[in-house]
């Protein structure tokens, strides 16, 4: 399972670059199909580091961990695919590669437990006070 959690956020981000490339590399037409799976494969990274990020304790530790080595792989992957696309597509594919990782480390932040920690402590806290005023 470890070789998973690892391994598959970061092959999957460099097949979605090999995506793009195929989606971009004709100078007259763009292959949408490509383009269009390659963003939904990013889409389900982003969603596994949300999940990984939710599971508590070392989670998003753990999620932010697997997300800097991803982020790595996608800003290889972008200066590659800046190197070898024509024109204009080189400008789309920076501002993909800017917003991929944002997206990766939003959705760690969004999905991180903070919330119920927080009023867990004010439950304990108020259950402490109630306790003892009784006793």
């Amino acid at each position: 399972m470890d070789v998973v959690f690892v391994f598959l956020p970061v092959t999957l981000t460099a097949i979605a670059a090999w995506m793009f490339w195929l989606a971009l590399r004709a100078a007259q037409r763009i292959a949408w199909g490509w383009g269009i799976g390659g963003v939904g494969i990013l889409v389900l990274v982003s969603a596994w580091f949300a999940f990984v990020a939710s599971w508590g304790g070392l989670g998003a530790p753990a999620a932010f961990f697997e997300a800097a080595v991803t982020t790595m792989i996608a800003a290889i992957s972008g200066v590659i695919l800046a190197v070898t696309l024509p024109g204009w597509r080189k400008l789309v594919l920076g501002l993909l590669a800017v917003l991929f990782p944002l997206s990766l480390f939003v959705s760690i932040e969004v999905s991180d437990t903070k919330i119920p920690r927080q009023y867990t402590r004010a439950a304990k806290c108020l259950g402490v006070a109630v306790y003892r005023e009784r006793g």
